[in-house]
């Protein structure tokens, strides 16, 4: 689902950011050269940037909650550096919510993705978010992690009612 994201963007024009863990970093890539888009040209070009996941959001936490300056500062520049130069836009891909929901922080994940949509409104750039709400969540909380997306896929790729279960 991600490469076929990021691929019609790169197909577009547009450029991409993506904040992965290691093995959705590699299996994105291998998406992506299957597809036949060389990384090499996408990544010197400055097209295609992987940072990752718990890295950067060791970089944007303070305690157990994310700081809304240093993520301006690491993932905003992130952004404007992989779209500075492309009036096409940019597509985004991030694991961190994902991350803090696994880590039992769910108030901390729905600040996160209150972040993103805070820095998504002053940047032309498209998100997929790549959090699991499985059964391991409360329906309010799924909820709640879900309220701020325009739209929600479900694992087997149809699509979910942002609200209600």
């Amino acid at each position: 689902m991600v490469g076929a994201f990021l691929g019609a963007g790169f197909v577009a024009g547009q450029s991409a950011l993506v904040i992965a863990s290691v093995e959705h970093r590699t299996a994105i890539a291998a998406t992506l050269e299957s597809l036949s888009f060389s990384l090499d040209r996408l990544r010197t070009t400055g097209r295609l940037i992987f940072l990752d996941a718990n890295v950067t959001l060791d970089s944007v936490m303070i305690h157990d909650s994310p700081d809304p300056v240093r993520f301006e500062s690491v993932v905003g520049s992130a952004i404007g550096h992989c779209g500075a130069a492309n009036p096409c836009g940019l597509r985004a891909y991030d694991d961190m919510s994902d991350l803090l929901s696994r880590r039992n922080l769910l108030p901390a994940a729905t600040r996160l993705e209150s972040l993103w949509n805070r820095l998504l409104a002053s940047h032309r750039c498209d998100l997929l978010c790549g959090h699991s709400v499985g059964a391991g969540l409360q329906v309010r909380s799924k909820q709640s992690l879900c309220a701020s997306h325009g739209y929600v896929l479900a694992d087997n790729g149809m699509p979910h009612p942002v609200r209600g279960e």
